[in-house]
């Protein structure tokens, strides 16, 4: 196991010094950006009629028309296709020093909207936590069966700011890639070049919402009522709901009649939908992004509600999503707690690849301590022969003086006097781990209200914790520890969520740092590289028995059985082991 590590290290440092020799990733900090970071920008929007692209340039904040692109292109790129994209949007712009593209593609229609399971989507949910588990595992979030098809879906969360007590707070986004090939050719043929090139897949219709302030108009007076708004795209509308206090409430996706054309009964559905949300008198505020490419419809003369269209100014030749990189007027009015969330989750990227793994690439720190440590062995290489060179000069001058010159009676009381200093520090060593605080019997009860609050919804039936040596070499002169904790108990429905959490690793070693820190205790702390951690959790179906302390009603919503063990080991090296050989006591001259 030690060589199978050693050389997964050494390949590792391979392709680190592999990528500082041949790629500008350590003067070029934009390989660690985002794509709407990058100093040229290509934003494409797509939708079933057509598309449309354009280049935006930080050296003068102005757009310009971007490489011809079609449908074809998209699906089925080539390598020469590559080059000429990447070349045109490098010489267009007329910046070649910045040598970097963002690439992000704007969808109208080819996305969908999903209901997450109940227990993701209460009050309390961390929205992060709920989109990395979308990312990563979308079927174990989702209301719906989720059958995954040939084709890699993406998925991501949409929080509902302003949701109503009782109301989901979250809904999934779902877009499926057919882009991909373009995207993931797009990055290659970059990295063949060394042109850093970054991809983004975002919501046209949702990045709208967030520049709708910025309409012609717009009424400030809506925000005491709530208001609907409605964005047209060619196969669908959307429909963002926004309560009084001006936050994201719920959204929904209404299919179009034809290319564009009114749903049945789209009033009444306006209507409903408003009566769902508790809004008693909301206004409803229309805005097209078709393009022109449909005919235009009046909403207010064709439907029951009064409906207001909303205009943008007039000077902007690129599509309105395109603006959304400029607008600086974001949602919320930056009094909620995760107004930092709020601001940045419209431009939230569906899509990811691979190349952007820290943990596949090195990054740019670790490309600098690269060339430190290379500069580092340089200065050693040179410095070595002067210090020998200089030390042995030194000992052959001083080898000739009086006080070099020990007599046979001080060298033995020096060996006899550096014995006994040596056992001295053997038997504090001992003593000192015999003292050490592994095993303070209140500290794990006390830990049990940090990993099931009292209104968890979950009861425990029984906890034990376990300490015991594990055998170690024959030369060893510490003992390594285990420690085990076995909790065993039933969660109702509400605390499934929370149990859930529980079997995360990264979740239980930030309670036991939390333990270490109100305990004042080192043996919990889980930073400490000599000690491991490990969490299994087994949930059964089995509703709980009731006794003379929990009536069997009670007893019965607790229809979950569950398992928690912790295991964690503490190597011969940790500061916490035992000593096992005792020093000898004697010693002197």
């Amino acid at each position: 196991m030690g060589s199978e590590k050693g050389a997964n290290l050494l390949q590792t440092y391979r392709e680190t010094a592999k990528v500082f020799s041949k790629t500008s990733r350590l003067s070029n900090k934009l390989w660690y950006g985002l794509a709407q970071e990058m100093p040229i920008q290509w934003h494409i929007s797509i939708d079933r009629l057509g598309i449309v692209g354009a280049l935006w340039s930080s050296q003068d904040g102005s757009w310009s028309s971007g490489p011809p692109v079609d449908r074809d292109g998209l699906m089925s790129p080539s390598d020469d296709r590559f080059q000429a994209w990447i070349e045109e949007t490098q010489c267009s712009v007329l910046q070649k020093k910045s040598r970097a593209l963002g690439v992000v593609i704007h969808l109208h229609d080819n996305f969908h909207l999903h209901e997450i399971k109940d227990e993701f989507v209460g009050e309390g949910v961390d929205f992060l936590e709920l989109d990395e588990l979308l990312r990563l595992a979308p079927e174990s979030a989702l209301s719906a069966d989720f059958s995954q098809s040939g084709d890699r879906r993406l998925f991501c969360a949409l929080p509902y700011w302003g949701a109503l007590p009782t109301g989901r707070r979250a809904v999934a986004l779902q877009a499926t890639p057919s882009f991909e090939a373009f995207a993931a050719g797009l990055v290659a043929f970059g990295e063949k070049l060394d042109i850093p090139v970054k991809v983004a897949v975002t919501i046209a219709p949702l990045e709208v919402l967030r520049l709708y302030r910025n309409f012609d108009g717009g009424s400030e007076a809506s925000h005491q009522t709530g208001k609907i708004i409605i964005v047209r795209s060619v196969d669908s509308f959307l429909l963002a709901v926004y309560s009084e206090s001006h936050q994201l409430r719920c959204v929904k996706q209404v299919a179009s009649a034809g290319e564009g054309g009114l749903p049945l009964h789209f009033g009444k559905i306006l209507l409903n939908l408003a009566a769902s949300q508790e809004l008693d008198s909301p206004s409803f505020e229309f805005i097209d992004v078709t393009r022109g490419t449909v005919a235009p419809i009046d909403l207010g003369s064709v439907t029951e509600v009064s409906c207001r269209e909303l205009v943008y100014p007039e000077g902007n030749d690129v599509p309105l999503e395109f603006l959304n990189r400029l607008n600086n007027d974001l949602e919320g009015d930056g009094s909620h707690d995760d107004s930092a969330l709020i601001d940045s989750w419209p431009d939230r990227s569906l899509y990811s690849l691979a190349c952007d793994d820290p943990n596949l690439v090195p990054s740019q720190a670790v490309l600098k301590s690269l060339m430190f440590s290379r500069i580092l062995r340089l200065l050693v290489v040179l410095a070595v022969p002067i210090i020998v060179g200089f030390c042995a000069v030194t000992a052959i001058k001083n080898s000739f003086q009086d006080h070099w010159k020990v007599g046979k009676s001080d060298e033995m009381e020096s060996v006899a006097e550096h014995e006994k200093l040596t056992i001295e520090k053997k038997q504090i060593i001992y003593l000192s781990s015999l003292l050490d605080s592994r095993a303070e019997g209140w500290v794990p009860l006390t830990a049990l209200l940090d990993l099931f609050p009292e209104s968890s919804g979950i009861l425990i039936s029984s906890f034990d914790v376990e300490y015991f040596s594990v055998p170690a070499s024959k030369r060893a002169k510490t003992l390594p520890m285990r420690q085990t904790w076995r909790i065993k108990g039933h969660a109702t429905r509400e605390g499934l969520r929370h149990l859930v959490s529980l079997g995360a690793k990264a979740k239980i070693e930030k309670v036991f740092e939390e333990i270490s820190e109100w305990s004042e205790s080192e043996s919990y702390r889980t930073s400490v590289e000599t000690r491991s951690l490990n969490v299994v959790l087994q949930q059964k179906k089995e509703a709980m028995v009731g006794n003379s302390h929990i009536p069997t009603s009670h007893a019965e919503s607790y229809d979950k059985g569950f398992e928690i063990m912790i295991t964690r080991d503490f190597s011969e090296k940790d500061p916490v082991s035992l000593v096992i050989k005792v020093p000898r006591t004697g010693g002197g001259a």
